[in-house]
């Protein structure tokens, strides 16, 4: 989070010293027409249900609850914009404090995109790109009431994690609707060159602060941030592809040579050779402070194969990162580490979570990906069990919250519950551009999803238990529209597609 959410506000400040005055400039801002926002209830029928276990099971049921905890608290964070803010758009609210944030909001459209049809998340964005200045630059915090830029210890710590290409790209993929892309590019490229021209030092790398990575607290040093310079690759990859959707030639070049250029400084500038580990970077040296931040290069794809899996090999190490609540945000062999978490100096938070387990899947270590994914779920539940609630982040030594952290937190922390479950417990990754379902099956017991919403279609797909994990699935499929499931399983891949209507597939390899 920000060390302006552990601080008293000591004041609203309007950038406009190296950021320009404009707003809005590159985005359609509409006038606003207020709706009514859904509620948990009335969405029922077009959310994810999740199945691990039989109905009787009582860790399926207390999966279940929590499933359902953070649905409702979603739903409850639901806010309208103020009159004069200049906010555009209805938006889901970070559940901290009165401001918007840019990388809490990036985060939690990976969760909110699976209940698109209740409600858009991804316009929760549209406010930070009407509030854009005209030179590009984009706070990282919004002050909801005034619509004013918010910083904390002066400009230099406001440039969030850049995330917003990332976003809307995923969300893109899950909804399969292209029809904001022509929309979103401009702020999207012009947000980038202004990191370009304002964050990006002479060796190529870019710099951030504690603060403005988001990671207030973290010991990290360095004049360049590993995760920085792996955000802005990934920002220009996914800028390229969306490029690509609309057609517009000359910007998917220009971001594809942007994307290789900022690959090549990450793998000549930030790879130490000696500990195989991407570090931030001062006066040319290694940093040497093990975070999940040197995995953001997994995520932007830059990763060459042999230093992927040297990445992987670390975060099975007990001395740094394989602890009983994976995984800590700063290595457990830090001197400045904290059992109880102390923010970012050990605690266990949703983001890092969910880049790492994207990152690590890209690169082929989805077994990796599934085990880190299902150890946080499950010390979400058993937190869970004892608070009823989902905390802003968790203790990396023991099944409970963070020291500090706040609770009712969905907010990113939903991630654990929603989109870590569906698509690495479960195994299930939907492509709504191609009406597709693939579905990595290991786990034996019976398992799946009903309600599932991606592009014209809803699913519904539930294995049943088998002898082993190894065993011919047999699943019960409904769907409302016709669709591509594609399983793989360790004997093979298999795919099939289904019209519309209700279907047992005993599955052959």
């Amino acid at each position: 989070m920000n060390t302006s959410r552990l601080l008293p506000l000591v004041g609203l400040l309007v950038i406009v010293a190296g950021c320009g005055g404009g707003r809005g400039r590159y985005f359609p801002v509409d006038d606003y027409v207020p709706r009514e926002l859904p509620t948990r209830y009335g969405a029922r029928d077009v959310l994810p249900q999740p199945i691990l276990g039989d109905d009787d099971d009582p860790d399926a049921i207390a999966r279940t609850k929590l499933h359902d905890k953070v649905w409702t608290l979603y739903f409850r964070h639901l806010r309208w914009p103020r009159v004069g803010t200049g906010f555009v758009a209805d938006y889901i609210d970070e559940a901290f404090n009165p401001h918007i944030f840019q990388w809490d909001t990036a985060f939690m459209m990976f969760f909110g995109r699976y209940a698109h049809r209740a409600f858009p998340a991804i316009v929760s964005l549209d406010n930070f790109y009407a509030r854009q200045h005209d030179n590009g630059y984009i706070c990282r915090e919004i002050d909801e009431r005034t619509g004013d830029d918010f910083a904390y210890k002066g400009v230099e710590n406001t440039v969030n994690p850049p995330l917003f290409a990332w976003a809307e790209w995923e969300y893109y993929r899950v909804t399969g609707d292209a029809t904001r892309l022509t929309s979103v590019l401009m702020p999207l490229v012009k947000y980038h060159e202004w990191i370009d021209r304002n964050r990006k030092r002479d060796d190529g790398t870019y710099w951030n602060t504690p603060l403005g990575s988001g990671m207030d607290n973290t010991p990290r040093e360095g004049d360049g941030w590993i995760c920085m310079t792996a955000q802005q690759a990934l920002a220009a990859r996914c800028i390229r592809d969306i490029a690509r959707v609309v057609g517009d030639a000359d910007t998917e070049r220009r971001f594809q040579a942007a994307y290789a250029a900022i690959g090549r400084v990450i793998n000549e500038t930030m790879w130490d050779a000696r500990d195989r580990f991407y570090y931030d970077v001062k006066d040319g040296a290694p940093s040497r402070v093990k975070t999940p931040a040197s995995y953001w290069p997994l995520v932007a794809g830059v990763a060459p194969a042999d230093r992927a899996n040297a990445m992987a090999a670390h975060l099975r190490n007990p001395k740094t990162f394989w602890r009983p609540h994976l995984v800590p945000s700063l290595a457990a062999d830090h001197r400045d580490y904290d059992a109880t978490g102390d923010y970012w100096r050990g605690a266990v938070w949703a983001p890092l979570q969910y880049q790492l387990v994207c990152g690590l899947a890209a690169n082929g270590h989805e077994d990796l990906a599934t085990a880190i994914a299902r150890n946080h779920l499950d010390n979400l539940l058993a937190v869970h069990r004892e608070t009823d609630t989902v905390w802003e982040n968790y203790a990396p030594e023991s099944a409970a919250p963070g020291d500090p952290a706040r609770g009712d937190f969905v907010g990113w922390s939903g991630l654990g519950a929603t989109a870590m479950f569906y698509e690495f417990v479960l195994g299930l990754r939907a492509d709504g551009v191609t009406d597709t379902l693939t579905w990595r099956m290991r786990e034996p017991a019976r398992h799946g999803v009903q309600q599932l919403c991606f592009g014209r279609v809803q699913v519904s797909v539930v294995a049943r238990a088998r002898a082993s994990a190894d065993a011919p699935p047999v699943i019960d499929v409904e769907c409302d529209a016709p669709f591509t499931l594609v399983v793989q399983h360790p004997a093979g891949e298999s795919r099939r597609t289904f019209e519309a209507g209700t279907t047992t597939w005993t599955v052959a390899f």
